[in-house]
């Protein structure tokens, strides 16, 4: 091909990364060959620096709730953000919006180097006024090391059941008291029935003595 004077000319060449490629710039070295129109030939060579990508996935386990809810309880979601992709990823979070649920805020997790995995745990302060099915999302979020942000919202669903009544101390105290005085009944009814059962036969052998002391006579 012809360039004229003072003229350019774009070449495109397409590059494609070794899957072991590290991510950031490397040095890409360009040689090239001309004449000029004498057909006299030259050479030249330049570095430039190209940005390498590598594929960013992120999965996730753990993201889910309860299927059964209390009301006024404090639920805990665990969960665990692997990093199955070539690039590290940063600044790794989970926001929540769910109907009935109250959060602490972000779960923030961070970076995540390739390969690797972390942990990270969410409080929940049920509702103590709303019952039934709760629906709301979990959305994950992050960045590669480009700063490209991702995101991806998750479905949640639950149902808050309502809390069973505590017992107080006083109603405690009254089944205490009941129960104890039903042991004292029955343990003064044996005695009285002891008693009348030992006055009895006494009562016998005494009658049965004058008797015979009177057929003595």
């Amino acid at each position: 091909d012809e360039i004229k004077p003072k003229g350019t000319y774009t070449l495109n060449i397409e590059l494609t990364a070794a899957k072991t490629a590290e991510i950031g710039e490397h040095k890409l070295v360009l040689a090239s060959t001309y004449e000029d129109k004498y057909f006299t030939s030259f050479e030249s060579s330049d570095n430039i620096l190209i940005n390498v990508k590598q594929k960013t996935a992120l999965d996730y386990d753990g993201i889910i709730l309860p299927k059964k809810l209390t009301q006024d309880d404090t639920a805990t979601m665990e969960v665990n953000l692997m990093n199955t992709g070539k690039s590290a990823i940063r600044n790794a979070k989970i926001s929540f919006d769910i109907d009935g649920l109250e959060t602490g805020g972000v779960l923030f997790i961070g970076m995540i180097k390739a390969g690797e995995s972390k942990t990270g745990s969410a409080n929940f302060q049920v509702s103590s006024s709303k019952l039934g099915d709760v629906k709301g999302t979990a959305t994950l979020s992050y960045e590669d090391d480009f700063g490209k942000s991702y995101s991806e919202s998750i479905p949640l669903s639950s149902t808050i059941i309502k809390k069973k009544a505590v017992k107080s101390d006083s109603d405690m105290d009254k089944k205490k008291s009941k129960f104890s005085l039903w042991w004292l009944f029955l343990i003064i009814g044996l005695a009285i029935g002891g008693g009348v059962g030992a006055i009895i036969p006494i009562s016998i052998n005494q009658s049965k003595k004058r008797k015979e002391d009177d057929l003595r006579l």
